[in-house]
Parts: structure tokens; C-alpha cells; sequence
């Protein structure tokens, strides 16, 4: 079954990494509760700088309309504006 993949790329502020931490933690349990799975990446180069991945079969319902999601996210947001790019599972059938 293919999947997509949002990737967002997000700035946070050095003193708004503990509440980033906790509300990506919502994020990726709101996630996980509809099926979907959520990794964060820290840059290894830029303090601050993080990059998000939310993945779900692409047969289901985009998770971002989910109430708790949208929630989630707008709590991201509040903490640093995101780039979002969305991607398609590459299948060569």
C-alpha cells in the first residue's frame, strides 16, 4: 500500500525547546492514535532547527484533518512557524 510523507522543516527558539518537546509529543501521540507515524530529526548543524516527518497510508485519511492533530499541530506552529513539503511513496510497479 503506498504512503505519503509530510516533512516539515521548523525554527524554534533556544528558550521554547521544552515546550516544543512536549507539544511535539502530542503531535505524535495524536498521530500514532490514528495509525499514522511521526519522527523528529534536530539539526546537527543549526541550533533550533528541526525537521518533523508524519507518515500514513495514503488509502486512509490524511491525518491533519483529524481535530487532535490539527490541534497538535496549531500548538507546533505557535512555537515556530513550519515548511511543509508533502511526498509521495516512489513505487515502480
Amino acid at each position: 500500500m503506498p504512503r505519503r510523507l509530510m516533512a516539515t522543516r521548523r525554527r524554534v527558539a533556544g528558550d521554547r525547546t521544552g515546550d516544543y518537546r512536549e507539544a511535539w509529543e502530542r503531535f505524535r501521540d495524536a498521530a500514532a492514535g490514528l495509525g499514522a507515524r511521526a519522527w523528529l530529526f534536530r539539526s546537527a548543524d543549526v541550533a533550533g532547527r528541526f525537521l518533523e516527518f508524519l507518515e500514513w497510508d495514503a488509502a486512509t485519511a490524511d491525518p491533519a484533518g483529524d481535530p487532535r492533530v490539527r490541534a497538535a499541530r496549531a500548538a507546533l506552529d505557535d512555537l515556530g512557524a513550519g515548511e511543509d513539503e508533502l511526498w509521495d511513496e516512489a513505487t515502480w510497479s
